[in-house]
């Protein structure tokens, strides 16, 4: 006889007993694995940046990964990496005894692998991977994957409240979209989670196009998932529903306002170095971007272009630390690119090596200014910014002869009473960048000096040669291109740097530094950058 006090799993989903759980459509994943990744899964490892986790004897409370490690192995976004190495035959046999393993460990609702935002990663990559997951003649088995399916969606739904601000919210979103799409009888509540999904992208994605969190691959990623919504919609021969082609084309014209001119993107907050190819990819895919949009007062990012040249600098207080704990103090450092050579650099933003997580993070990493060799806002061991920076006031022209930016930031107002303004003029034709870097007294006179560094971090293969007379070097590219640079204020020196690449490799570099003792009045240091060939 039943027992009449359990409700079965179809009778909590609101299903009638004689109506099975199961998938719609079969879905392809538009975006491609890693290569390396895929070949650690054959070793049975799955790997993310410096982390590993073994499966053999798999303990899937993932004692000391980090937070974003958690998320790839509980959100199962490592089969898109599976999916590159083994064909559904292969990968179905690998596949489920993992799966077996992890529902064993987290079928019930609570812990690490029930945050919303790994259900939705989850929801979404079983959808695309079913035939590796559901290809089981076992319907104890299969039944018990559906039965997670549509109960984790059940419970994100209910608790999207708990999701982590920014892109942890649009990923648990677009995982319930998906579920609504794909699973059976999803409809009904697919209306809920479009409209989920709107909200946490409009918080997420500035009405510029660039992110909250100020760190411009996270746009990648928005434009990954927001892909992988438009093949979900078309497998169930529906249309991409325009709210989501409209963040499209906001997320276009933040990447490509983000974008040097080596195809790469700024290496702001915590953002990695890519390769071009990786983004022209993500941006070949069908699409059309916002017009008029990009960096701008607004945006946290100000873009100077003209010719062969292009600045982007870093205009604004850090991001809030809901969406981005890791922000950099970095306020008003610039990069500049000449045509496909990124020449001024910050040091990094996604190191492989742990050791350089927080160094990656301090104003002296960033082509600006230091007092007393201390760091614009607080960064603690572990966390959001502290204090330091509140306000960055910007002010903008163009004419025939040029681009100016003048801006102002507040981080060393409290501890030492200075103001740091910086103004930039870009001339026409690019081949000339002027600077002056000013620090004075915040509403008072300075009472006492301090020693300062002005940085110009530059990238691997810049060989740099200084004057005889210590007040400028000569720049010569990789490429062979030449840029002199001249220094009124400060004394010069030309000392070691690193630039965190491709893969969070560390590569030796040169920098500029112009350093000194703040004046009691205005401490002025002119600049310039000056093409030769």
């Amino acid at each position: 006889m039943p027992d009449s006090g359990r409700i079965s799993l179809a009778e909590r989903l609101g299903f009638r007993r004689r109506v099975p759980v199961r998938f719609l459509a079969t879905i392809s994943d538009p975006v491609a694995g890693d290569t390396e990744a895929a070949r650690a899964l054959l070793r049975g490892e799955i790997r993310q940046g410096r982390e590993r986790f073994v499966l053999r004897g798999a303990d899937w409370a993932l004692p000391g990964a980090s937070d974003t490690f958690r998320s790839h192995v509980h959100g199962f976004a490592w089969l898109r990496d599976l999916g590159l190495a083994l064909t559904m035959d292969h990968g179905a046999d690998f596949v489920q005894p993992i799966v077996k393993g992890w529902l064993a460990a987290n079928d019930m609702p609570d812990g690490e692998a029930w945050r919303p935002d790994r259900i939705g990663a989850r929801l979404a990559f079983w959808a695309f991977y079913a035939p590796y997951i559901l290809s089981s003649r076992d319907s104890g088995y299969r039944g018990g994957v559906l039965g997670h399916y549509a109960r984790a969606a059940t419970h994100a739904e209910k608790n999207m409240a708990r999701a982590p601000q920014g892109l942890p919210r649009v990923i648990a979103a677009a995982g319930l979209v998906i579920a609504g799409l794909m699973l059976e009888r999803g409809d009904r509540r697919l209306g809920k989670a479009e409209a989920l999904l709107d909200g946490a992208l409009s918080a997420f994605v500035m009405p510029h196009g660039l992110p909250a969190s100020r760190r411009p691959s996270d746009l990648l990623a928005v434009m990954c998932w927001l892909h992988m919504l438009r093949t979900a919609y078309e497998a169930r021969s529906l249309d991409w529903p325009e709210a989501q082609q409209a963040q499209d084309g906001l997320v276009r014209a933040g990447i490509r306002a983000a974008r040097l001119g080596d195809g790469r993107l700024a290496a702001l907050h915590g953002s990695p170095i890519m390769s071009a190819a990786h983004i022209d990819n993500i941006l070949a895919w069908p699409g059309m971007a916002a017009r008029g949009i990009g960096a701008g007062a607004t945006s946290g990012l100000q873009r100077l272009e003209s010719g062969r040249a292009i600045v982007l600098v870093d205009a604004g207080p850090p991001p809030d630390a809901d969406v981005n704990a890791a922000a950099h103090a970095g306020a008003l450092a610039f990069e500049m690119s000449d045509g496909e050579e990124r020449i001024i650099a910050n040091v990094g933003g996604s190191p492989a090596d742990a050791r350089l997580e927080q160094v990656v993070r301090t104003t002296a990493a960033h082509s600006t200014i230091t007092v007393d060799d201390r760091n614009q806002s607080h960064i603690p061991e572990t966390g959001a910014l502290g204090t330091g920076v509140d306000q960055v006031e910007i002010s903008r022209q163009e004419s025939e002869e040029g681009q100016w930016l003048d801006m102002c930031h507040d981080g060393y107002r409290r501890r030492f009473g200075l103001m740091h303004h910086r103004r930039l003029f870009l001339a026409a034709g690019g081949t000339d960048l002027r600077g002056e870097d000013v620090l004075s007294g915040a509403g008072r006179k300075a009472k006492s000096a301090h020693p300062f560094a002005l940085r110009f971090h530059l990238t691997p293969g810049t060989d740099v040669a200084p004057t005889a007379d210590g007040k400028g070097a000569v720049l010569k590219t990789a490429k062979g291109r030449m840029w002199q640079f001249k220094l009124s204020g400060g004394t010069l020196v030309v000392d070691d740097s690193l630039w965190i690449g491709e893969d969070g490799g560390l590569n030796r570099s040169r920098q500029l530094a112009v350093t000194g003792e703040s004046a009691l009045g205005d401490t002025v240091l002119r600049w310039r950058f000056n093409k030769v060939r």
